[in-house]
């Protein structure tokens, strides 16, 4: 079997989804009617390889990856020799990467669906941009996906992200996963339990969460007139700050302080902008998280003691709900 580019982006791919342990099939890649498997049940990630030359074998992903040249010049072919797999001047011993003793069987291949609803590389990217702000909290698991509806959006209680999209979905809860990141989407579909995406001859599966999404258009106050800029030189401000509250103060502050043109953590104040902020309070890590993905936003506040901070950027909202003064 020739090993080409698009298999070393297989292989780079679903090494996010498979563990490194020899006890548990789930960490190999399964050969099966002329694709490569990998899945941890929840995503999966294969490849037509238009071959069958490994058909009926499964290897350890790790065994393999290390076996393969991290560059792409003088790609090698894979070859199947008695209990061996040959992959240049490396071997991968097949008798011990295959489960014959543990009589396990891989799950099976997920197909490609004949049919579903569409999904388009525009709300694959804002999936891609919602998924940071998910609940990790595991009893909360609605929380723990991207949510389709009239709008993308994510949330862990305190923050929320939305991106509008221009084709409504029935509602449906995607769980996070890194192999959509950097994707070319020449087709995406939704079934009843997955979110299938096609790139090339690779395709990836996600597996939708059950639950119910919280109606989060009721946290969202009215814009007002009264907005300001921030952008990513705000960052360093704000880690100064915690750093020098954290070394300096017996009892550290745990949010920051705006109002006017400066910020303030405890006892600590550093300038930023011109007269800008209103006074309001704000977990620090939630503004430090926002600029990892944006480097600009125009933000509002209303007239409420009690006021979330919204923050735009292009077409995309988030908002952080507020602390009391």
């Amino acid at each position: 079997m020739e090993v080409t580019k698009e298999f070393k982006k297989f292989i780079t791919k679903s090494r996010g989804i498979t563990g490194t342990g020899k006890n548990n099939i789930l960490n190999c890649i399964c050969f099966t009617d002329g694709y490569a498997h990998a899945t941890n049940l929840h995503e999966s990630c294969s490849i037509n390889l238009h071959t069958h030359e490994l058909d009926g074998y499964m290897v350890f992903h790790r065994e393999l990856s290390s076996a393969l040249p991290s560059h792409n010049k003088c790609l090698p072919n894979i070859f199947v020799n008695d209990s061996c797999i040959t992959i240049a001047n490396s071997i991968v011993d097949v008798e011990q990467a295959i489960f014959t003793k543990l009589n396990d069987k891989f799950p099976p291949l997920l197909m490609s669906p004949t049919d579903g609803i569409e999904v388009s590389q525009e709300d694959i990217d804002a999936y891609n941009l919602c998924k940071p702000f998910v609940s990790k909290d595991p009893p909360r698991f609605f929380l723990n996906g991207v949510f389709f509806g009239n709008d993308i959006v994510s949330t862990d209680g305190r923050q929320l992200h939305l991106i509008p999209t221009k084709t409504p979905y029935e509602e449906k809860i995607v769980g996070v996963s890194k192999l959509l990141n950097k994707v070319t989407v020449d087709k995406a579909l939704f079934t009843d339990d997955r979110l299938f995406v096609f790139d090339g001859n690779i395709t990836y599966s996600i597996r939708l969460i059950e639950g119910k999404f919280p109606n989060y258009k009721r946290v969202f106050p009215e814009r007002t007139n009264h907005t300001f800029i921030i952008d990513k030189s705000i960052v360093p401000v704000i880690k100064e700050l915690i750093a020098k509250n954290k070394a300096n103060s017996p009892e550290p502050s745990t949010c920051v302080h705006f109002e006017n043109n400066s910020i303030s953590m405890g006892d600590e104040t550093a300038k930023y902008g011109s007269g800008t902020f209103r006074p309001f309070n704000m977990f620090p890590q939630y503004i430090l998280n926002y600029f990892k993905y944006y480097d600009v936003c125009e933000c509002s506040l209303d007239d409420y003691d009690h006021h979330p901070l919204m923050m735009f950027s292009g077409n995309s909202i988030h908002l952080i709900m507020p602390m009391a003064l």
